[in-house]
């Protein structure tokens, strides 16, 4: 799997507008197949998953764990941000209400967030638009087309952090959406969590729901813990890592990130790798002194043994540790008493296979 870094650094820098060939589809916004997998996005018969990225409001490392964990999966992921949208008389009109009301939808989440439902009214056909932190599990399910033969979905039940619909819905969605916009051009809150509902409480004719998503709340628990991961996630399309979801251990973006890419590589382990997991723990102290060099080439070397042997290796550290609900307790037990950093993390890795399921 290839990193996104040169990627990330032309969009952390840069706004622009990248538009993959007026081709049949008049498509709009940036493909990371070619980059992540060198395969040809133009060309490619894979289904899309839309994000829309705006660089004062998401990470790229948020945004590297999304493409990369799509791609995988089978997907085509593609980056929309604001300079998509100007094909839209929605968005002249949306940008002008707003500063005309004396705010700054330069800087407005509440801005981009409508924005988004415009660049993927635009998209001939439709699509998927999907959060960052909205990442697949058995995404398989819903390649072949577009579910509720193209009617407006909302996947996460009345939650909007994965959508689905042909274009004539997207149309009609976001036409609504500016509408409410107008008659209340200056939002307090920025969020659109009550977007959904709202629309489904006047136009109810007009939104689908599932519940194809699993929240992190439940994979972040004892009872998922110990339970069969497979056997859980295999109705799911997706799993959600959102605000809404946060745990108590991972208040930090770059750790609450760290997590969820070492969870859905534990995920893939277990349910999409076909073979039984072996674990292994290591976990750099900074107290400590280690021949990183050394320690690494001895993983890969434990790795390739167990791999030729029919087994899944898997390498767990002090972020598995974390997601245990019970991990608060034990940390403070063990700061209590004369042990050492490496003798702490003796006991610290039970915790991470116990999280991991065993």
């Amino acid at each position: 799997m290839l990193n996104l870094h040169r990627f990330v650094i032309v969009i952390s820098f840069v706004t622009f507008w990248y538009v993959l060939g007026e081709d049949e589809e008049g498509y709009s916004g940036v493909s990371l197949l070619n980059i992540i997998q060198k395969e040809d996005s133009f060309n490619s018969v894979k289904p899309k998953i839309h994000a829309f990225f705006v660089k004062q409001f998401h990470s790229d490392s948020m945004l590297k764990i999304w493409a990369d964990s799509w791609a995988e999966a089978g997907w085509n992921p593609v980056v929309l941000n604001p300079e998509d949208c100007r094909r839209s008389p929605m968005f002249e009109a949306f940008f002008n209400l707003l500063s005309k009301n004396e705010f700054n939808p330069a800087l407005s989440a509440y801005f981009y967030l409508r924005l988004r439902y415009v660049a993927m009214s635009i998209i001939k056909g439709g699509g998927w638009l999907s959060e960052l932190h909205v990442l697949p599990l058995e995404s398989d399910l819903y390649k072949e087309g577009l579910p509720n033969d193209g009617w407006f979905t909302s996947h996460d039940s009345e939650l909007p952090s994965l959508l689905s619909g042909n274009q004539m819905h997207w149309k009609k969605f976001t036409e609504l959406t500016m509408h409410w916009a107008s008659e209340s051009p200056a939002p307090v809150s920025a969020d659109d969590v009550d977007l959904i509902s709202t629309m489904n409480n006047k136009h109810p004719e007009l939104i689908k729901f599932s519940t194809n998503i699993l929240p992190a709340t439940e994979v972040l628990n004892s009872d998922f813990m110990n339970s069969d991961w497979c056997m859980v996630t295999k109705a799911r399309m997706a799993v959600r890592f959102a605000g809404v979801d946060k745990t108590k251990h991972f208040k930090k973006r770059i750790e609450r990130n760290k997590m969820i890419d070492q969870w859905l590589r534990l995920y893939k382990a277990k349910c999409k790798s076909g073979r039984p997991v072996i674990f292994t723990f290591y976990d750099v102290s900074k107290e400590e002194s280690f021949d990183i060099w050394k320690a690494s080439n001895e993983i890969n070397d434990w790795k390739t043994v167990w791999r030729k042997a029919g087994w899944e290796p898997f390498v767990l550290n002090l972020i598995d540790a974390l997601r245990h609900p019970d991990y608060s307790e034990v940390r403070s037990q063990l700061l209590k008493t004369k042990l050492s950093i490496h003798n702490q993390m003796c006991y610290l890795r039970w915790l991470a296979i116990a999280a991991a399921g065993g």
